[in-house]
C-alpha cells in the first residue's frame, strides 16, 4: 500500500465520507492478509491485497476476499466490484464477467522504436519459453518462489475483472480435487470467528 502523508490524509478524509473499505484476516491472532477496497461512485474497486507468503497454500487472500464480498453484499449499496487490469485466479473464481482493456503507447515509426520494440517483444516470448520448459520440468513453482524471495507480507495490485453488484494475488487459489478436502477450511473458520474490519 502506498505509504505517505498524502496517501493517508486522502484515505481517512474518504472514510468519513464512507468511500473506503479495509479488511484484515487474522489466523491465531496474528494478520495473515489484507485488502484494502476505496469505493468510488458505487464501484467498490479492488486496490491492494496483502497476505503472508508462508500460508499461499492455504490462499488467504483468497479467503479474505470471500469475506469481503459476503460483507459488501449484506451493505446492498454497491453496484460493482472492479478487479482492475491483470489475471489471477482468484479473479476467475469470483467475476461475473470481464472488459477488455489495454494500455496503449504511441511511439513514433523511428529505427530506434522498432529496435526496442522487437528486443521488448523477443524478450517476453524468451520469458515465457522458459517458463514452459520450468512447467515441464515440474521446478517452475519453486523458481518462481526463489525469485520472489520470502518477504514477510506480499502484496499485489489487481486485474480487469468487474463482479456485478459487489491485485493479483500471487499465490493462486487452488481448487481442491474431486473428493479431498479444500485446504483453506482453517483460515475460513478462523475469519468467520474473528472481527476482521479495519
Amino acid at each position: 500500500m502506498p505509504d505517505g502523508e498524502a496517501f493517508r490524509a486522502e484515505m481517512l478524509a474518504s472514510a468519513a465520507e464512507d468511500n473506503e473499505r479495509g479488511y484484515l484476516l487474522f489466523l491465531a491472532g496474528e494478520p495473515v492478509s489484507y485488502l484494502y477496497a476505496p469505493v468510488r461512485q458505487g464501484c467498490v474497486i479492488y486496490s491492494h491485497l496483502g497476505y503472508d507468503p508462508a500460508l499461499a497454500a492455504h490462499s488467504p487472500g483468497t479467503v479474505l476476499q470471500l469475506e469481503a464480498m459476503a460483507r459488501l453484499f449484506a451493505e446492498r449499496r454497491h453496484r460493482f466490484f472492479d478487479f482492475t487490469e491483470g489475471d489471477g485466479q482468484h479473479k476467475r473464481l469470483f467475476a461475473t464477467g470481464c472488459v477488455d482493456c489495454a494500455d496503449v503507447l504511441l511511439l513514433r515509426p523511428s529505427l530506434s522504436n522498432r529496435v526496442l520494440i522487437a528486443t521488448h517483444r523477443n524478450f517476453h516470448l524468451g520469458v515465457e519459453a522458459l517458463g514452459n520448459v520450468a512447467e515441464r520440468w515440474g521446478v517452475k513453482a519453486r523458481l518462481k518462489k526463489w525469485l520472489r524471495g520470502t518477504p514477510t507480507l506480499e502484496a499485489t495490485n489487481g486485474g480487469a475483472a468487474t463482479a456485478g453488484a459487489s491485485e493479483t494475488e500471487r499465490a493462486p487459489a487452488r481448487r481442491p480435487e474431486a473428493g479431498r478436502p479444500a485446504r483453506n477450511h482453517g483460515l475460513a473458520d478462523e475469519a468467520r470467528n474473528a472481527d476482521r474490519d479495519l
